[in-house]
This record gives C-alpha cells, structure tokens and sequence, in this order.
C-alpha cells in the first residue's frame, strides 16, 4: 500500500461538483508511470497541471549530494503544479511515481478554460492553495520553536487524521526525511512517546495506542488544538 502524506490538503476532484469534475477529465490526457520513474524535476517550467488519478506522487527535494527531503505524497484527486501554474514559477519540487501511477494532465490552455467557465474550479484551487500555505507556515513556526519530540507527535496525529486506521504504516527512516532530522534522532522522540504509552513501535510501522492522550499531550507542550 502506498504511504500517502497529504498534509490534509482537499482532494481536488472530491471538492468539484459532478459536472465539473466530468468537464475535467474529458479535458485531460492520462499519464502512466510505473514505480519511482521521474515525472518532474525542480527548476523545470510548469505548463500542465497534473492530477493522480491513481497510485501517487512523491514530492522532494534531493540536493547536490544526493540527499532527499520529502514535502509529501500526494494520492489519488490531488493536483500538483496549482501555484507554479498560476504564477508562471518554475517547478519547487522534484517529483517521482510512487509505486504503479497514473495521472491527469491538463493544459495550460484547458486549465484556463475550466478556470473561466466553471467558477467551483477556481475556487477549490484556491481552497487547496490555502490550505497548503497554512500548512507550510505552521511547519516552518513548529521547526523553530518546537524540541524534535512534539513536532513528531504532530506529525503523528496529522497522519493518524488521514487515515481510517491507527496504524501508521511510515518507517522510522521516512519520518525522519519528512522532518528534516537523523533517523537516530527520530527514533529517540518516537521511543519517549512510546514511553508514555501514547503510540507503539512496530517493525516499519507505528501504532497510535491513544489518540486522545497524544493530542492532549501537543496541547500541553504547545497550547495548540488538533483537529480529529
């Protein structure tokens, strides 16, 4: 199963209305990608808006040495390239298929159209885009003020919010990138969590034990509510 990591960004065709959405597809060309193969590479222009339609997108950026920070994996219904398209950027992200992968592409010219004639599609980009703004915002207040411990509780109950299930199919290694931090490092905060019999540790895999205890727990370190 692949690991998504939408930072609760809509989903934008779940957002359109039906007609929309059919507008959508009968606008867009299909894309397939089979598992790892590059899709796009920061610094590229953005001509297209692409959507999953199935499988996923991780999105990174690897340095000159080599070395990966992941931003997300985006699933099926999410858009990439909205705010580079929009504003004529380059792409700010490399981006490879994670796992067996298909997309919508949609054209700088059809996304203009669908912009003019349906109303609903502008708006859940906007939607979207604010979303992913806020977020980039809290994360970058979190790195700075945060000890490592509370932003990995953080991350936890973003993630266990996404997901139906409580268990957390994310190694110690691939939080690790999402953060930013030592795969050591990572570990010891998920090992005091554990401590506190908040989440248990499992073999690439972390079960949240109490959800409700975790969320009290961020509340107590930072004074901020976390949604369910």
């Amino acid at each position: 199963m692949t690991k998504l990591f939408e930072r609760q960004s809509p989903s934008l065709m779940e957002t359109l209305e039906a007609r929309t959405r059919e507008a959508v597809i009968k606008k867009a060309r299909r894309l397939v990608f089979s598992d790892g193969e590059m899709i796009n590479l920061r610094g590229e222009p953005v001509d297209k808006l692409y959507i999953v339609r199935s499988g996923a997108c991780r999105m990174c950026r690897i340095d000159q040495n080599g070395r990966e920070k992941l931003i997300a994996v985006f699933g099926p219904g999410q858009a990439i390239g909205v705010l580079q398209l929009l504003l004529e950027k380059p792409r700010t992200v490399d981006i490879f298929a994670d796992g067996a992968t298909e997309l919508w592409s949609i054209s700088r010219n059809s996304f203009s159209q669908l912009q003019d004639e349906y109303p609903d599609f502008t708006k859940a980009l906007l939607t979207i885009m604010l979303h992913r703004f806020n977020s980039v915002l809290e994360q970058l207040d979190d790195n700075d003020r945060l000890p490592l411990v509370v932003r990995v509780a953080k991350l936890l109950v973003s993630m266990h919010a996404s997901s139906d299930a409580t268990t957390i199919d994310w190694s110690q290694s691939d939080l690790a990138l999402l953060l930013g931090s030592s795969r050591v490092a990572t570990g010891k905060a998920l090992r005091q969590l554990s401590d506190e019999e908040m989440i248990s540790l499992q073999y690439a895999s972390i079960k949240v034990s109490d959800i409700d205890k975790l969320k009290d727990w961020v509340f107590y370190q930072t004074g901020d509510i976390l949604g369910a």
